[in-house]
């Protein structure tokens, strides 16, 4: 006659936002008369898009026969009072809504144990996407010239910096072009020696792709890609050439558009 208890996800599945919680339900089957326990945890699982302690704000919850909100105790036992034949306890946990562009996120909630009066183990899943309205999370990268107003001579190269802004947990990749400019002072393709150059995680220099897209690595908060472009050093008497470095595009991780202007002097 022992009664068994399973859990299972309500609205487990859930997106970052203000006062969000992910909830599931303890359903008790069986009629008893005397008052039992039942032991739950929360499990981050594991894996690269596991949720992590931060994730959370605040520990699992259950509703007490007061209709109120308590708690789960740090061991994870709450009550199961006597009842009927169906009976049930609503558990929840709220998410933070970080400013950190993520992954989805799995978890689940666990029965871990079961006083001698109940019966019954199961697992049910919840997972945490990362919301793209309310708070943006969406990294910004800008460009910047660094030293980029340079006179020519032997191995000489103008220099940029790409700055992210925003920390995320996943990839992305920003375009980026060589602007010559307009009118009489403007450079020429014949005034620079190779195309645009960024160095890579690896500490090593590689030129820009023919399309213009290079990669922005998941990163804390603030991260730095550096552009150089090489200048000839040629036989020309000529004025001070201007030209520019651009963002031409970014994926749906990262936002932002700007442009940072270099010269060449003779």
């Amino acid at each position: 006659d022992t009664p068994t208890i399973a859990i299972s996800a309500v609205a487990a599945d859930v997106t970052e936002g203000p006062d969000v919680y992910a909830t599931f339900a303890l359903t008790k089957t069986g009629e008893s008369e005397v008052d039992g326990k039942v032991q739950v945890a929360l499990n981050l699982g594991t894996g690269a898009n596991a949720a992590e302690a931060a994730d959370f704000d605040g520990p699992l919850q259950y509703k007490g026969t007061d209709g109120q909100w308590h708690d789960v105790p740090a061991d994870g036992w709450i009550p199961v009072g006597a009842s009927a034949t169906t009976d049930t306890i609503e558990l929840r946990i709220k998410v933070v809504d970080d400013s950190i562009l993520e992954h989805t996120e799995t978890f689940s909630v666990e029965i871990t144990g079961v006083s001698e009066l109940i019966k019954g183990t199961a697992t049910a899943a919840g997972s945490i996407t990362d919301e793209n309205n309310g708070l943006d999370d969406t990294p910004t990268i800008a460009i910047s010239a660094v030293a980029a107003d340079v006179t020519e001579g032997p191995d000489v190269y103008a220099t940029f910096a790409l700055t992210k802004t925003g920390e995320s947990e996943v990839d992305g990749k920003v375009q980026v072009a060589l602007n010559l400019g307009t009118g009489a002072n403007a450079a020429e393709a014949a005034d620079f020696d190779g195309p645009l150059q960024y160095k890579g995680t690896d500490g090593q220099w590689h030129d820009v792709p023919a399309d213009g897209w290079i990669p922005v690595g998941a990163s804390a908060t603030t991260d730095t890609i550096e552009l150089r472009i090489k200048v000839v050093d040629d036989s020309i008497l000529e004025h001070t050439e201007t030209f520019s470095v651009e963002i031409t595009g970014v994926s749906e991780l990262i936002k932002g558009t700007a442009t940072a202007a270099g010269s060449i002097t003779d």
